[in-house]
């Protein structure tokens, strides 16, 4: 993207040139009776003409001649039309960033013209500073910068950099020698060359042809795409495998359309053979279900008294009532999403892909863990909405929050929590040499007479002052004249040094009026970026480690940077340094279109490593990055920016974030909270054991929603072991000594995946219950759901947790089955639906039964069906089916449960 940028910017150089060289034919206006050359705006045309590049065209709008609200101008044709319902077709329908695919994003560039000339458009999107030396601090030829050989990704050390070759040698060590993102392991291999490993998901290592990236090609007997939810035979997921693929009478004659398949209904007279005879039926003249109306009179399903035309549409109940097509059953507000999935089918503004828009009442996005009135989500109410968050932006600003002192915000929402001035004697931090006490600061008197031979430094000046009455002290500034570097000037000495002036202000020598002097980064030098206004723009890093490893700071400067996010987007930042050659902190802000940023998040430890952290982006927007020194501290720093896309981590806490490194390790969660791992993020956890202990740790997650792995470590960073199969979950099982352990949880390749992680003895045992009462389940009345719980509660030893959870057995009939939301819960709490209101259009199951059991009669074996979302909660509890009638005018009952739970006994 860089060198396009070179050579755009040589081809508008030769172009400028080319205009004033008189042997150089200018290039012909545009063609047309209508061109007249010779425009430079809207001005010189005539009515009903626009000036586009140097000529008037026919057209009413241009870049100078703006549309009515709420048209937009359609820029190949210069007319004014009316916005898409949705998306864009040009940048100029989107108020802010620009139309890619049919989508208006929050970008800053789609290509390198929509940047400044020192920038270039990357691949996300961004406009990013042209680096052209290299930022090389290893020497290995790799850095930042046009001039280098590639970037580097760790340039504090030259053995790290995109020439390193891994493998053999180089591999499971945990270090990513060539800079592509995660460190490589040992065996893995792409024997068919088409970029993806046997350990990365290829189902066929030796046919370049069949990965996870490739097309599903039907009906050719291969995985061409590795996923098998993507049927070969079975294109439209009906159940019915393709006449292309079988000759029999059960064969689907359109697999492109899964209402057409042997057991679908025939509609008659509309030209579709929907159940695959080979004809479409003809229309009747009986009436058949004596409700008034034959097949020629327009009814379409004259098996059903309840539907013919004219009769009232029942929303939600899989069936064309009235005869209309144009009546909605679902999808009553035309947004696309059905009911329930759509948690409000009335308002087309509220839907499952719709962005929260926070303190407006409604659950836009049809997401209740985003809170309208929470959106930092740190669990208390914004002032906005009544609440008494006093920084809703902020996950790390809340009334449950400990101030952190000296860093300019009010961290518990209460004012009368000092910052700063602790003692409240009148003297900031910097000025004051002892903040808990307001008898020491530079107000007090101290001299040879007053506060002196106490063994403190009550005024801040240079030590305890010696008590002599008879001391000579001409600048009455409390320090002799013996110990004053300036005996003459009341001011010196002073409590800190004031560089530059010429003066030893503190009477230290060490203290250098004048410090060395420092080499500012690259950054730095294309144009300070030691303000808001001027931060470098910089992007996701994708990668686990250093992004940007040669950065500096210098005294009493910062370091400013900006990153844009989408709204759902993560964002965490990270800089790493040397704690005891300056102390560095770092504070993230969100950038406003108008007055100062907003405080989001800061990190002011006195340890080698600070991280700024974001949740979850509550809107499309930008946001600021300071890294700046602790009382004008100066320094080296590395910097990885990592934006989790779409993507919400775990919320700060013992068992949760800060934990993406060895030495910031976590305890354990508790086996019923989910934790998540974003794209390239890492979560370490810690445990000890007092003695010798079998130890099993289980990793629980779903492989198809992202690639995990689990390791074990000891207290000194040595691998132990490490589980990385391609299936659901991976365990780790052994006999652990007495001492300290970590556990890594990451994602292979930047996979990301929401997990448990449950440290047991692992032992197992289950208990089993059932129930067998028949029982009614209640219809749809009033637009409100029928409901019938079924509740088995279980008793386990303490401290014991599941497993999984087994459906042994299980009978529900009904007369339609699109009817029903059938759930399973633990102690209340929806775990996993076992039948949404699927089914084809006659209420039978489809052949959609993969992921929950089949309803389709009486006396059907229902046995083991196995739930691992139950995993991870306590074994002591209670199981509930619940059973929903969402629509009104077909009943049915519940016949039998049985459940059984496996658990794991806790680790002792």
């Amino acid at each position: 993207m860089r060198v396009l940028l070179l050579a755009a910017g040589a081809l508008a150089f030769a172009v400028g040139c080319e205009a004033e060289n008189p042997n150089v034919e200018p290039p012909a206006p545009p063609m047309g009776d209508a061109a007249v050359e010779g425009c430079a705006s809207d001005r010189a045309c005539g009515p009903n003409e626009v000036c586009v590049e140097g000529a008037c065209v026919p057209g009413e709008c241009n870049v100078e001649a703006t549309c009515p609200a709420p048209l937009r101008c359609d820029f190949d044709e210069h007319v004014c039309v009316a916005p898409p319902v949705e998306g864009c077709e040009v940048h100029a329908q989107c108020d802010a960033g620009f139309c890619i695919e049919g989508e208006c994003a929050m970008v800053d560039c789609v290509d390198d013209s929509h940047c400044a000339a020192d920038e270039a458009c990357s691949a996300q999107n961004a406009c990013l500073p042209v680096v052209v030396g290299c930022m090389d601090e290893d020497g290995d030829g790799y850095g930042i910068g046009m001039s280098c050989m590639g970037f580097d990704c760790d340039d504090g050390n030259p053995d790290i950099n995109p020439g390193v070759e891994e493998g053999e040698d180089l591999c499971d060590n945990e270090v990513d020698e060539d800079c592509s993102g995660t460190p490589a392991v040992c065996g893995e291999l792409d024997r068919d060359g088409d970029g993806y490993t046997d350990r990365g998901g290829d189902c066929d290592d030796t046919n370049r042809e069949i990965n996870p990236g490739a097309e599903e090609i039907p009906y050719n007997g291969f995985d061409d795409d590795c996923d098998p939810a993507t049927s070969d035979v079975d294109v439209d997921g009906d159940g019915y495998r393709a006449a292309e693929v079988i000759d029999a009478e059960d064969a689907d004659c359109d697999d492109t359309n899964p209402a057409i398949n042997p057991d679908a209904r025939d509609i008659p007279g509309n030209g579709i053979d929907e159940d695959c005879d080979g004809m479409d039926r003809e229309p009747s003249g009986l009436d058949g279900d004596a409700d008034g109306f034959s097949e020629i009179d327009g009814d379409c399903d004259d098996e059903d008294p309840a539907v013919f035309p004219g009769a009232d549409e029942i929303p939600y109940n899989g069936r064309d009532d009235d005869c209309d097509a144009e009546t909605r059953d679902n999808d009553l507000d035309g947004d696309g999403f059905d009911s329930p999935a759509d948690c409000d089918d009335t308002n087309p503004a509220i839907s499952p892909d719709k962005v929260e828009v926070f303190y407006n009442g409604a659950d836009d996005d049809c997401d209740p863990s985003t809170v309208d009135g929470d959106a930092d989500g740190d669990g208390f109410l914004a002032v906005q909405v009544g609440g008494d968050d006093c920084n809703d932006d902020s996950a790390a600003v809340s009334p449950a929050r400990q101030e952190e002192n000296y860093n300019g915000q009010d961290d518990d929402c209460d004012p009368e929590t000092p910052d700063d001035d602790l003692d409240g004697d009148g003297f900031a931090r910097r000025e004051d040499c002892d903040d808990s006490d307001p008898d020491r600061n530079p107000g007090v008197i101290e001299n040879a007479a007053r506060n002196c031979d106490d063994g403190v430094d009550n005024d801040c000046r240079a030590g305890d002052a010696v008590c002599n009455a008879a001391e000579e002290d001409l600048d009455q500034d409390g320090v002799p004249n013996d110990l004053d570097c300036a005996p003459e000037d009341p001011m010196i000495p002073g409590p800190v040094e004031i560089e530059g002036n010429g003066l030893d202000d503190d009477c230290d020598p060490a203290t250098l009026d004048m410090p060395p002097p420092c080499e500012d980064d690259e950054f730095d030098l294309m144009g300070p970026n030691d303000a808001p206004g001027d931060a470098t723009r910089v992007e996701d890093g994708n990668r686990v480690g250093v992004q940007y490893g040669a950065l500096r700071i210098c005294r009493d400067d910062d370091d400013w940077y900006r990153v844009g996010l989408q709204a759902g987007d993560g964002l965490e930042v990270d800089i790493g340094f040397e704690h005891a050659l300056g102390d560095l902190d770092l504070a993230l802000y969100r950038e406003e279109a108008e007055g100062e940023p907003t405080f989001i998040d800061g990190s002011i430890s006195v340890s080698d490593r600070e991280t700024v952290y974001l949740r979850r982006a509550p809107s499309d927007g930008f946001y600021l990055v300071r890294v700046y020194g602790y009382d004008g501290a100066a320094g080296r720093y590395a910097m990885t920016v990592n934006v989790f896309q779409q993507c919400r981590d775990d919320a700060v806490e013992p068992s949760g974030e800060h934990n993406d490194v060895f030495a910031e390790a976590a305890t354990l969660p508790p086996a019923d909270a989910p934790r998540q791992i974003c794209d390239y993020d890492e979560d370490w956890y810690a445990f000890s054991l007092a003695a010798e202990t079998p130890v099993r740790l289980d990793l629980v997650f779903v492989h198809a929603d992202g690639d995990l792995d689990l390791e074990l470590y000891d207290g000194a960073g040595e691998l132990l072991e490490r589980s990385d199969g391609i299936a659901d979950g991976e365990s780790i099982e052994q006999a652990l000594e007495a001492g300290d352990y970590r556990v890594r949880v990451y994602g292979y390749s930047g996979a990301a995946n929401r997990y448990s992680l449950l440290a047991t003895s692992g032992e197992t045992d289950s208990v089993r219950l059932s129930d067998d009462t028949e029982r009614a389940i209640p219809d749809s009345m009033a637009g409100l759901p029928g409901r019938l719980d079924v509740e088995l509660t279980f008793e386990a030893p303490p401290g014991a947790i599941i497993s999984e959870v087994i459906v042994r057995d299980m009978i529900i009939g009904h007369d339609f089955l699109r009817d029903l939301v059938v759930t399973a819960l633990w102690n209340g709490e929806p775990v996993v639906a076992l039948w949404n209101r699927q089914g084809d259009a006659n209420g039978n199951d489809g052949g959609e039964d993969d992921d929950f059991l089949p309803f389709t009669g009486s006396n059907i074996d229902y046995d083991n069906r196995r739930y691992a979302e139950f995993a991870g909660r306590p074994a002591n509890g209670t199981f509930t089916l619940r059973i929903e009638d969402y629509a009104r005018g077909d009943t049915g009952e519940f016949h039998d449960l049985d459940v059984e739970v496996v658990y794991l006994l806790p680790l002792q």
